[in-house]
């Protein structure tokens, strides 16, 4: 992906929606704290879909994940908790690689379990 490019419009950024990676290893001795993901496993597998090295960051969404609207042509994929995702309002497959194109809003309709 290129750098600086406009990839996605944020139409709600849903509750607690925050962008992590697997965090800061070995800087505790400095008061660095290892932050990061909350479920490090699915991070690693979100990345491996859609072609990124396993440590790059992703949205990380919480109780209610927001809506965005696809600007371009973008590989995308859910893991983890399940939060009911959908594509133009239908069902989203989780644990998989989906293409969305230009104008397709990606959304969640709430806490299904995780």
């Amino acid at each position: 992906m290129e750098i600086g490019v406009e990839v996605f419009e944020v139409l709600d950024p849903g509750i607690l929606t925050t962008v992590q990676d697997l965090g800061r290893i070995g800087y505790s001795q400095v008061g660095v704290p290892l932050s990061g993901a909350l479920d490090p496993f699915s991070l690693r597998i979100g990345n491996l879909l859609v072609g990124n090295e396993e440590k790059e960051a992703g949205l990380e969404a919480t109780i209610m994940g927001p809506g965005i609207k696809a600007l371009r042509e973008i590989v995308i994929a859910v893991a983890g908790g399940d939060l009911s995702p959908a594509l133009n309002g239908e069902p989203l497959e989780m644990w998989k690689s989906h293409l969305l194109v230009e104008g397709d809003v990606f959304s969640f309709k709430g806490v299904r379990r995780g």
